[in-house]
């Protein structure tokens, strides 16, 4: 659910005419568009939705002369109160807050104001300067404001500057909020239960040219000031507001050194804002990147429509049918969507394109069947968004692994297929069982010389289709009989079931269908993959101990697992063939701790990794009390369960067998099959069947 959408603007650089320039006509009717397409007015989001928009400076585009018209033109400061005016008056039905910070082109410039910011720049450097002409003052205290912001504040009024400050107090009255008297505030939003703060800086009044870049002051005062007003305002963690927002025209980094460590501090840190999003422009350009400490992140957001269409950015280039001077610009705004249960935002960044006309940025993906278009997800805290982990054998060194685009596209169709995965094996245990139920049949047909009939065999042949048939085994069957006497028919079947010549029956037809169950595994993790890359390999493969070491085990031999079934995409199947496999590594580890471990996640417990046909592999040692052995003083594994692939398109499959624990299924559809005549997998005359 959409609980805050803020509309970013930035950089219109309005310019004198005879109306709104085709760019900035055409942004105005996509905002309105997109705002009531976004929360209709007859909709339930319109209660539940708060609409902020942001303007993050340079509405004006040239000079001091914002209010001189020519040739019977509106005046910049004319035509931007139109266009905001215009704005309000379309969304009118909707209680919308409007926040606006200034940039380097809403002010003028006197030579005064460039000689404090020479000085200030000096004094930044340690360098020296006229100290009689430019007087005592420290950017650390409110002694230079006191001296001399009055002159930088005259750069942003009508009788002096540009008016920038009225034109902000038209609009923020237009829009039903409080007038503002100076150029840096702070605001706060409350809409149903949830608080946002907005502090508005003021980053362009030390702005002074070309050579601003890495030389901007934001002044110690201006962020004392708003500081102090903040914790004013939230003196405790219970009053903090549930998101805070930096709005400011410069991108932090166009600060000097020492003013980038001072606001970057003040901007992420609890001393100062801890804020949730800094939200700029001045770079013509949407951007995103993140300031992070170990505890909390900020996210940078910036938006900006750029020059007039008489500069864009190609000599040549026409937009909207006027052809271009070669100035920089792109010409874009953007729409964020906070999601705060879901600790999500959602960016939409829309553009000019060839009729200047506003589209969406592309940025085409597949998740399952669906495309996503359009938007760009993020999490509002990296450190609220819970990080999957992947299992090994020292959980402290456990990696994490977020939803990748490639991952949650393997996840989807594991969760899809599982259905269909189950009934396959489903259908294959009935039929195998019922091949095990006719040959056991006939093998005790044969053992009774059946040929011979009387009424005892006839019975004994009935008890045993019960037991076959009914799953009925052990103390069931004798009870099912009503005969556990010695000699009697309950007995007998039951030793029968369990010997010699039925394991050898069960063997046989156990390896059968793990070789089927191995097929159906195959065809189910190439769907999930979905490579079409003709050298991509993928096995699937059972090891099992090795009956050799059960009658005459020692210590110093140690214990080898043997591949017994295994199957490869491709047609080279031999030449894939596993090899034999010491007891030890990551077969110990994953039966150790109950986990399915992924070679590339435990590289650093391993001593023998794959050859070089295989990229990655999982191990599932199957931690269960049917496929557990003692042998002297070791606990081990019978059969284990592996998947090795030749490249990285397969390691998200191995991500999702571990993350979904496939180790589950895997032995789900064995004890399924063993359930069947209780099956001794652990029997090591059962295990001695095999080959």
């Amino acid at each position: 659910m959409k609980e805050l959408m803020i509309v970013h603007l930035s950089d219109l650089h309005i310019t004198e005419g005879p109306s709104l320039s085709v760019v900035n006509q055409n942004l105005l009717d996509d905002i309105v568009k997109e705002v009531k397409a976004r929360v209709p007015k007859d909709t339930e989001a319109v209660a539940k939705t708060a609409i902020v928009i942001v303007v993050t400076g340079d509405i004006f585009h040239q000079g001091p002369k914002y209010k001189i018209k020519t040739l019977g033109y509106k005046s910049a400061y004319e035509l931007a109160e139109d266009f905001f005016d215009d704005l309000y008056d379309s969304l009118v039905d909707y209680d919308i807050k409007i926040y606006m910070a200034p940039g380097n082109h809403d002010k003028s410039r006197t030579k005064k104001t460039e000689t404090l910011v020479d000085g200030c720049r000096l004094t930044m450097n340690n360098q020296t300067f006229n100290r009689e002409k430019m007087g005592t003052f420290s950017l650390t205290n409110n002694t230079f404001k006191e001296n001399y912001w009055s002159d930088f504040k005259e750069c942003y009024l009508s009788n002096s500057g540009t008016g920038y400050l009225e034109l902000a107090n038209h609009i923020l009255d237009k829009f039903g909020m409080k007038s503002i008297s100076e150029t840096f505030y702070l605001e706060e939003l409350k809409f149903n239960d949830k608080k946002y703060c907005f502090v508005v800086m003021d980053t362009a009044w030390s702005c002074i040219g070309d050579k601003d870049i890495k030389n901007l002051m934001i002044g110690d005062f201006q962020i004392q000031d708003l500081v102090n007003r903040y914790h004013e305002k939230y003196p405790d963690a219970n009053t903090k507001p549930d998101l805070t927002f930096i709005i400011a025209h410069h991108p932090y980094s166009f600060f000097n050194g020492r003013d980038e460590d001072y606001l970057y501090n003040q901007i992420i840190l609890p001393i100062g804002f801890k804020a949730d999003f800094y939200l700029c422009g001045h770079v013509h350009e949407s951007k995103m990147n993140n300031l992070s400490t170990l505890h909390h992140t900020v996210t940078t957001l910036s938006a900006g429509i750029g020059w007039p269409e008489t500069a864009i950015e190609a000599p040549g280039q026409s937009v909207g049918g006027v052809m271009g001077k070669g100035q920089n610009g792109m010409h874009c705004y953007g729409i964020y969507t906070f999601n705060l249960r879901e600790n999500c935002v959602d960016v939409t960044i829309k553009e000019v394109d060839e009729t200047a006309g506003f589209t969406y940025r592309s940025r085409q993906s597949k998740i399952g069947s669906v495309t996503v278009d359009d938007q760009y997800h993020y999490p509002i805290n990296v450190y609220d968004q819970k990080c999957l982990t992947i299992s090994v054998s020292n959980p402290s060194l456990a990696p994490g692994v977020f939803l990748s685009t490639e991952l949650m596209n393997a996840i989807q169709k594991y969760v899809h297929g599982l259905t269909d995965l189950h009934k396959q094996v489903d259908e294959l245990i009935d039929s195998y069982q019922t091949a095990i139920t006719i040959e056991v049949m006939d093998l005790y047909k044969r053992q009774i010389n059946y040929n011979s009939i009387n009424r005892r065999k006839i019975k004994k042949l009935s008890a045993l289709s019960d037991a076959l048939y009914d799953r009925k085994t052990g103390p069931i069957l004798i009870d099912a009989v009503n005969d556990n006497k010695p000699g009697s028919i309950g007995i007998e079947i039951e030793e029968f079931l369990y010997s010699d010549k039925v394991n050898a029956v069960v063997g046989r037809i156990f390896e059968a269908y793990l070789n089927e169950l191995n097929n159906i595994y195959k065809l189910f993790f190439l769907n999930i993959i979905g490579s079409t890359d003709p050298k991509f390999k993928l096995r699937v493969h059972f090891r099992m101990i090795e009956s050799k070491y059960l009658t005459n085990y020692s210590s110093s031999t140690g214990i080898k697992y043997k591949p017994i079934n295994w199957k490869t995409s491709g047609s080279d199947e031999y030449a894939c063939e596993p090899s034999g496999l010491d007891y030890g590594d990551l077969l110990k580890e994953s039966f150790d701790s109950g986990n399915a471990l992924i070679f590339t996640a435990n590289a650093n417990q391993v001593k023998i990794g794959p050859n070089k046909r295989w990229k990655d592999f999982i191990t599932i040692s199957l931690k269960k009390n049917w496929n557990t052995l003692i042998l002297a003083n070791l606990v081990l594994p019978v059969l284990t369960f592996g998947v090795s692939v030749t490249d990285e398109s397969g390691q998200s499959l191995l991500k999702v067998l571990e993350l979904f624990d496939f180790s589950e299924i895997v032995s789900m559809h064995l004890d399924q099959y063993r359930s069947f005549l209780d099956t001794r997998i652990n029997d090591i005359s059962f295990i001695s069947t095999l080959t």
